[in-house]
């Protein structure tokens, strides 16, 4: 078992057992870049569009006749060739978005969780205990933390008065951990999750 300490809300501390499998596993960097590839391509929206020859206004009329000129022939001045003519083998919308293998995206999550809690940038607090939302009130408390940099706060359930709170702090990202990803692992310098996420993570890549 992986031994950290859970911050309680009222100031205390108290022991908390993560499993080796989720906490303690071996790095997989194959695994982690596979998967953040996978993410990253899945984001785009894959809308771009050129236009070709059937999609261009204007050049119906054939621009000069087919003999004498001692040009080439041309039937359009839409040809690839012209000025304001079409794009050929020019972007089209698509979709990017592909599957990795099950195992591949846990054991990713694996190494990336195993990284942060060895590393101590994996906090694991009980909750912040706010009645209202109070901005001022979660700045202090994670800054007890000894957190200084790019934040993710995973909470294990909708919280909207948590939601009020973080919103107006810039360095704090908060998500749900149904909607936890590698990328947001990956790009912020602290995690600081709720014990309940934690063990819901626990769950499912175990």
């Amino acid at each position: 078992m992986v031994s950290m300490t859970l911050h309680k809300t009222d100031g205390g501390q108290a022991p908390l057992e993560l499993s080796d499998a989720v906490f303690g596993a071996e790095a997989n960097a194959h695994c982690v870049r596979a998967a953040v590839a996978q993410y990253m391509a899945n984001q785009r929206q894959g809308t771009h569009a050129t236009k070709m020859r059937g999609a261009v206004s204007g050049g119906g009329k054939k621009p000069f006749k087919q003999k004498g000129t001692g040009r080439a022939r041309q039937g359009s001045t839409r040809a690839p060739q012209y000025r304001h003519g079409a794009i050929i083998f020019g972007p089209q919308p698509r979709d990017y978005s592909y599957r990795i293998n099950k195992k591949v995206r846990q054991q990713a999550y694996r190494s990336i969780l195993s990284e942060l809690a060895a590393s101590g940038r994996l906090i694991a607090v009980e909750g912040f205990g706010l009645e209202s939302p109070k901005t001022s009130k979660i700045d202090q408390a994670l800054r007890g933390l000894g957190v200084d940099g790019p934040t993710l706060l995973v909470v294990d359930h909708a919280d909207d008065v948590l939601t009020l709170s973080v919103r107006n702090i810039p360095w704090v990202t908060m998500i749900n951990v149904e909607n936890l990803n590698v990328y947001d692992l990956l790009a912020n310098d602290w995690i600081v999750a709720t014990a309940g996420a934690l063990k819901r993570v626990e769950e499912q890549y175990a």
